[in-house]
């Protein structure tokens, strides 16, 4: 017969410690199973105080600038800038940068000779934030009529996983018409919505403007002077440096070409061009033309139910965001604006919803297959009530490392439920099979065998749990000390494994022997 070996030094101090923790615990049985019922709640209120996102926080250290100079530059010009601003930069970074239109096959982006890209890797998240700070006041003091936009650079996470628009998105409307706010409206409102959160918003599409001229042809003074309105058109685009000079016209409506161009010298430039009229007589450009310098709407935006202006957060706390949805609609209404609200943060809510209603599912079908098995409809309870505990041990390992509640931590609760509800089916079946060896009948003191199966059937189990518990904590361990992308993206996972898997199974090695105990019928 061959021998068994005996256990551990290392096990044996275990052993001796989960026993001394059970006879303790279950000389007070009651009030220690009160107190770990108590739990359960305390699970649901960590959920509700947890913030909620949808995917994890990557730690990015690329930026992306985007450049609309909003001067008739040309590439080579764009270049010469683009270099000045690499030279000046302060900070140890790798850039690379994309000048003027882009002619690739398969792109989508819309541009122009004056458009540029610069992408910046840094070696820190630190010297990002700080470029980013310098950069912003950079264009402000050398380049003001540039439009900037400084965002993270895109990788193969938000290729594959990020949603189109903004974190969270205020959208103004006027009432009754589609009217659009100027910028004078918009800093007076820009000031109201600043006062209601610390995070300063972004100027949506809408809310961009720019300096423009309205040039408006007089056709009937040039029917006098006998000068054709395409002779003129090209005479006036000689004295626009050769930019094109036109109208849109589409379905009955004209929309004139808008040029930004310094007032004085467009006007001196419209008194030297002429054009040729009657008999071959020279007139100045500026007897036919009427010129109108503005402050217009770069874009316009708009949606099924009309025209909006909107205000774009990147990053906002879900308290902020409860403050917003408040406070906003209480603005536009003394505003006379209507507001609605959209963005990704929406999104992510309705997908945990989601989540959380297949998790309900799934554990209803658990317990309706653990009745079948058990022959009991309470014993299955106990396994569905070991879940809670589980939870919040990842909880509380999610908000020790500052985590957050997102789909990636979800999928690793999931991942450690499936483990304790094995561990705790396993342990209620031997104490089933302990239990039905009992013979109520030749034993009278029947409460002291079933504490005995009870007590037994707890260090019999002892092992295989925590060996399963351990491997699998050590495999995803070096997840946690990894950096990257990939690492970034499943650390949330492995923190909520590693939670439910210690103190989740810590709580359940003692919940499930007495819960045993009071369910079941000593008689």
């Amino acid at each position: 017969k061959k021998e068994v070996k005996e256990d551990s030094f290392i096990f044996k101090i275990i052993l001796k410690g989960y026993k001394a923790i059970f006879k303790l615990l279950w000389r007070f049985r009651l009030v220690s199973f009160i107190l770990l019922l108590l739990l359960i709640p305390l699970t649901y209120l960590t959920i509700n105080q947890m913030e909620k996102t949808g995917l994890p926080d990557i730690e990015k250290t690329e930026t992306l600038l985007k450049v609309v100079w909003n001067e008739p530059i040309d590439a080579e010009a764009s270049k010469q800038r683009i270099g000045t601003l690499l030279e000046e930069l302060n900070i140890d970074a790798e850039s690379e940068s994309d000048i003027g239109l882009k002619q690739f096959i398969l792109s989508v982006d819309e541009g122009s000779v004056e458009n540029a890209e610069v992408y910046f890797k840094f070696s820190s998240k630190e010297d990002k934030v700080e470029t980013e700070r310098w950069l912003l006041a950079y264009f402000e003091q050398r380049h003001p009529n540039a439009n900037t936009v400084i965002e993270d650079a895109p990788n193969a996470f938000d290729q594959i996983f990020s949603k189109e628009g903004s974190y969270f998105s205020a959208r103004w409307k006027t009432l009754g018409n589609n009217e659009l706010l100027n910028s004078a409206d918009y800093e007076k409102l820009y000031q109201s919505v600043t006062n209601l959160s610390e995070t300063t918003p972004l100027q949506g599409m809408g809310f961009i403007y720019e300096d423009a001229l309205e040039a408006t042809i007089d056709n009937e003074r040039l029917s006098t002077y006998n000068i054709s309105e395409s002779q003129f058109k090209a005479a006036l685009g000689n004295a626009l440096d050769g930019y094109l000079v036109t109208e849109i016209r589409r379905f009955g409506e004209v929309t004139p070409v808008r040029i930004q161009r310094p007032e004085s010298d467009l006007r001196q430039q419209l008194e030297r061009v002429t054009v040729s009229g009657r008999q071959n007589q020279q007139y100045a450009l500026s007897n036919f033309v009427n010129i109108n310098f503005s402050s217009t709407e770069k874009n316009i935006t708009a949606d099924r139910t009309g025209i909006y202006q909107s205000m774009e957060w990147e990053e906002l706390s879900s308290e902020e965001i409860e403050t917003l949805v408040e406070q906003l609609p209480k603005v536009a209404a003394a505003s006379g604006l209507t507001v609605d609200f959209d963005g990704t943060y929406f999104d992510d809510q309705e997908n945990l919803k989601q989540m959380i209603f297949i998790l309900m599912i799934s554990v209803a079908l658990l317990y309706f297959i653990l009745a079948a098995q058990f022959e009991s409809l309470i014993q299955p309870l106990i396994v569905i009530f070991t879940l809670p505990l589980g939870i919040l041990g990842s909880l509380i390992v999610l908000q020790l490392t500052g985590g957050t509640l997102n789909v990636m931590s979800a999928i690793g609760i999931i991942v450690m439920l499936g483990i304790m509800v094995n561990d705790a089916i396993l342990k209620i079946d031997t104490i089933n099979r302990f239990a039905g060896q009992i013979d109520k009948n030749e034993n009278p003191n029947y409460k002291a065998q079933l504490e005995s199966a009870i007590a037994k059937t707890g260090e019999i189990r002892l092992k295989p749990i925590l060996m399963t518990s351990i491997t699998t904590i050590l495999a995803l361990l070096p997840v946690v000390f990894s950096s990257g992308l990939g690492a970034d993206l499943q650390r949330p996972l492995v923190y909520a494994v590693i939670g439910g898997l210690t103190i989740g199974t810590f709580t359940a090695l003692y919940f499930v022997p007495l819960a045993y105990w009071f369910v079941s019928k000593k008689k």
